[in-house]
C-alpha cells in the first residue's frame, strides 16, 4: 500500500500508517504530545486490573516505571547476568555435541535459548528446554496475547470486550503463570539472588515504593518480562542462524572477526564487553536486525486534539499513527538494495546507508526498548560461542525456503522451521 500510495495511508476510519523520518520526532520524540492512550490495545491490556511497562499509556507513571527497569538492565546489572546467559550457551553447545552431525531446528533453539535465559535472569529459574530440546508449553502460553491481538488486525475493540471476563484456555494459563513464576521467585528470596525481579521486588517492598505500589503490579510487570525477553530475541536468532547457515564465507569472516576475543579476559570464554567492540559481528547482527524486524509494524500512538503536522502534511487530533519499521528498513529511501543481506553497509560500505535514522530495530523515544542492551548480549554471546566451536550449513534437502515462506506475523514475527547440521571445528 505504501509503494501504492506513498508516505501517508489510511489504513481504517482512525488509523494511518507514515513512512517518513520526520514521524519519528513528531510521534515518539521527548517532546512530543502525542500518546500511547486510546491508540490501540494498549489501555485495555490490563493484568488483574493493573499495567505493565509497555502498556502504561501516563508517561508521569511511565517514567517512574522504567526508573526500575532501568535499574535492572543497567550495565552493572547487565554485567552481573553475563555468566547466566552464558551458562545456558554453554547448555546449548552441549545439545550440539550430543546431536553432532544429525539435523537440528534451529528455529526451534532460537526459541529456546532466550526463553532459557528469561528464566534464569529474570526469575532465577532453569527452565531446562534447551538441554532437553523440547518445545515447553509455557512458549505457547506466552505466545498467546500476541497471537490474539494479531488475529484481531490490530482491532481494539473486542480485546476491551473481552478484557473484564473471565480468561479462559491459554489466555488464563499465561495469567496463572506469570503469579505462579512469581510467588515462587518470593519464596526463595534471598540476598546472592541476582536477577530482574529482585528490583522489582525491593520496589515492592520499600517504605514508599516508587511505581510498584501492590503486588498485582509485579505480577503484570513479570507477564512483560516473560514475553518481551523471549519472543523477539527467537526472531532475531533465528534469522542470524539462517543467514549464517545459508553463506560458508559470511561464517568464516565472523569467525576471524571474534577468534581474538576468545578468552582474552578468562580462558575459555567469550566476555561481552569484548563482543562489543567487533564491528562486523555487530554489522552482521544489524543487518539481521534490519532486514527481519522482530515487532515489523510498531505500536500507534494517538495524535494531540490540535493535530500534528508531519513534513509538511497535517495529521488531525485523536488519530492512530503507526510508524511501520519494517518498511523504513526496507525502503529505497534510505537504504540502497534494501532487500539485499549486505553486512558491509555498516563497516565498510557507508555509502549504502542513505539515512541511518531509519534503522531503529528497538523502537525510538521514551518507550524504546528497555531490554536492548540484554538482547544484544544474548545475540552476541550465543553467535560468537556458537561460530568458535561450529561450523554449520543447511541440513541436506533443506533450502531455507520455507523458513521464511512459512514464517508467521503474530504482532511479532515467528520464523518458520530451518533444518541445519553443526560439526564440531578442530583445532
Amino acid at each position: 500500500m505504501h509503494r501504492q500510495y506513498g508516505d501517508f495511508v489510511r489504513m481504517g476510519p482512525n488509523q494511518i500508517s507514515i513512512v517518513n523520518l520526520d514521524v519519528f520526532n513528531k510521534i515518539h520524540g521527548p517532546q512530543t504530545r502525542c500518546s500511547k492512550k486510546h491508540a490501540g490495545t494498549y489501555d485495555i491490556n490490563r493484568f488483574r486490573g493493573e499495567y505493565n511497562l509497555d502498556t502504561l499509556t501516563d508517561n508521569a507513571l511511565h517514567r517512574d516505571r522504567r526508573k526500575v527497569w532501568d535499574q535492572a538492565l543497567n550495565t552493572k546489572s547487565l554485567e552481573g547476568y553475563e555468566s547466566t546467559t552464558r551458562a545456558v550457551i554453554h547448555d546449548w553447545l552441549g545439545r550440539l555435541d550430543e546431536v553432532q552431525g544429525l539435523p537440528i531446528d534451529t528455529s526451534l533453539y532460537a526459541k529456546l535459548i532466550p526463553f532459557d535465559n528469561m528464566g534464569r535472569v529474570g526469575f532465577s529459574t532453569d527452565f531446562a528446554t534447551v538441554k532437553e530440546g523440547r518445545e515447553d508449553r509455557m512458549l505457547r502460553m506466552i505466545e498467546i496475547s500476541f497471537d490474539v491481538v494479531a488475529r484481531m488486525g490490530l482491532v481494539p475493540w473486542p480485546l476491551a470486550f473481552s478484557q473484564d471476563l473471565p480468561r479462559m484456555g491459554l489466555q488464563k494459563e499465561f495469567e496463572e503463570l506469570a503469579v505462579r513464576m512469581t510467588d515462587m521467585r518470593i519464596q526463595a528470596d534471598s540476598e546472592d539472588k541476582h536477577d530482574i525481579m529482585k528490583f522489582f521486588l525491593e520496589d515492592l517492598h520499600s517504605e514508599k515504593p516508587k511505581t510498584l505500589k501492590n503486588i498485582n503490579a509485579v505480577y503484570a510487570d513479570a507477564a512483560a518480562v516473560l514475553i518481551g525477553a523471549t519472543d523477539t530475541i527467537a526472531c532475531a536468532l533465528g534469522f542470524l542462524f539462517y543467514y549464517l547457515a545459508r553463506d560458508a564465507d559470511l561464517r568464516q569472516r565472523l569467525y576471524d572477526a571474534i577468534a581474538p576475543a576468545y578468552g582474552k579476559r578468562t580462558p575459555g570464554e567469550f566476555a561481552c564487553i569484548d563482543l562489543q567492540a567487533i564491528e562486523f559481528l555487530d554489522a552482521v547482527i544489524n543487518e539481521t536486525l534490519r532486514m527481519n524486524t522482530s515487532v515489523p509494524i510498531n505500536g500507534p500512538r494517538n495524535t494531540p486534539p490540535e493535530g500534528v503536522e508531519v513534513d509538511g502534511t497535517y495529521i488531525p487530533g485523536n488519530v492512530s499513527v503507526y510508524t511501520p519499521l519494517h518498511l523504513y528498513h526496507r525502503s529505497p529511501k534510505y537504504f540502497v538494495q534494501p532487500d539485499e543481506f549486505i553486512p558491509e553497509r555498516w563497516t565498510t560500505r557507508p555509502e549504502l546507508v542513505l539515512e541511518r535514522r531509519a534503522f531503529q530495530p528497538f523502537h525510538f523515544g521514551r518507550y524504546d526498548c528497555v531490554g536492548k542492551r540484554l538482547a544484544r548480549n544474548v545475540i552476541r554471546l550465543t553467535a560468537a560461542y556458537t561460530l568458535w566451536h561450529y561450523d554449520f550449513a543447511f541440513a541436506p534437502g533443506e533450502d531455507g525456503k520455507d523458513f521464511e515462506s512459512r514464517a508467521q506475523w503474530k504482532a511479532i514475527v515467528k520464523p518458520g522451521k530451518l533444518e541445519c547440521v553443526f560439526r564440531k571445528r578442530e583445532r
